[in-house]
């Protein structure tokens, strides 16, 4: 069983700009749609870790499965009987963001260009923590 979602939005903003945003994590809570905090512990390389605190509170471990200065990141995190892998491309001056998700012989996936154009970015508000 394979679903698709598909949406589109457009922005007046350069490829190297929406880079700049994928490969600093202490912004991926202002464009990202499920996280409150993202922290890598060094710079982003493929094999490294970014840690992504999710709406509800649960902290991930994804990670860098691809990384392509200024082309392609690919991250992965394997919650308990998932494996989810988000990939951000640029393609023909154009990024585009997947996201496929697999349980136990099911498969989705969810595909937008770009997905990174949310703005307004979000403003921060309190986490349940307080950080």
């Amino acid at each position: 069983m394979t679903w698709t979602i598909e949406s589109v939005r457009e922005a007046a903003v350069g490829p190297s700009a929406v880079w700049a945003l994928y490969m600093d994590p202490s912004t991926w809570s202002q464009w990202g749609h499920n996280a409150t905090w993202a922290r890598a512990n060094g710079p982003l390389v493929d094999g490294g870790i970014v840690d992504v605190r999710a709406n509800y509170g649960t902290v991930y471990h994804c990670r860098i499965q691809r990384l392509e200065p200024g082309r392609a990141l690919e991250i992965v995190v394997r919650p308990a009987f998932l494996t989810i892998s988000e990939e951000y491309i640029l393609i023909n001056q154009v990024w585009v963001a997947t996201a496929n998700t697999e349980l136990a012989g099911f498969a989705v996936r969810r595909q937008s260009a770009p997905r990174t154009m949310r703005w307004p970015p979000r403003k921060p508000g309190p986490s349940r923590d307080g950080r």
